[in-house]
């Protein structure tokens, strides 16, 4: 197992509160096998909403209200550089995590910085998947994790450690071959 593999495990095991063994750790060739790994020692809880969907709905009722843009402009795979530009988003990003009473991690956007950045982002759906990330344990107490947000997590945790583009992050994919993973 190389230094990346050891770094998404353990944060894998900190993100989740859970422990992974080293064997288990070693067998563990595809997102879905982590996944699957996570889903089977966490708890469970009857889910509500899709904690996915709900963020989705309050960043685009935010964005469209505060840029002033229609909510088609607003989708998942939507780039921000079609939304706004660095100043709008300097201007809002505060705002954000203040409405939302979360942390906002920042985005960025191809070869563009828009902020200066914890994880990289250029879509709705990355920066969903890194706010999810960033505030897990709080959004774990209110909302039920389901199995596709396990899925977000751990993508976006391999996506921040070995900067493998978040497209390609499937879960069939696998650590070594398909994402880098050393």
């Amino acid at each position: 197992m190389g230094l990346d593999s050891v770094e998404i495990v353990v944060e894998v095991e900190n993100c989740f509160g859970i422990e992974i063994q080293d064997e288990d750790a070693a067998n563990m060739r595809t997102v879905q096998h982590m996944v699957d790994y996570v889903w089977d020692r966490i708890e469970h809880k009857d889910a509500k909403a899709c904690l996915t969907q709900i963020l989705f709905f309050r960043l685009r009722k935010f964005f469209c209200e505060n840029l002033n843009i229609k909510p088609a402009l607003f989708t998942p795979t939507g780039h921000f550089t079609e939304i706004g530009n660095k100043k709008q988003f300097d201007a809002l990003w505060d705002k954000l995590e203040e409405e939302l009473k979360l942390d906002i991690p920042n985005i960025y956007t191809g070869e563009r910085i828009l902020l200066v950045f914890k994880v990289q982002s250029d879509t709705v759906q990355d920066l969903i998947e890194s706010i999810i990330y960033t505030n897990i344990k709080e959004l774990g107490d209110e909302y039920s994790i389901t199995k596709s947000t396990v899925f977000s997590v751990v993508a976006s945790i391999t996506h921040s450690i070995v900067g493998a583009p978040r497209k390609d992050i499937v879960p069939s994919a696998e650590f070594v071959k398909d994402l880098g993973v050393s």
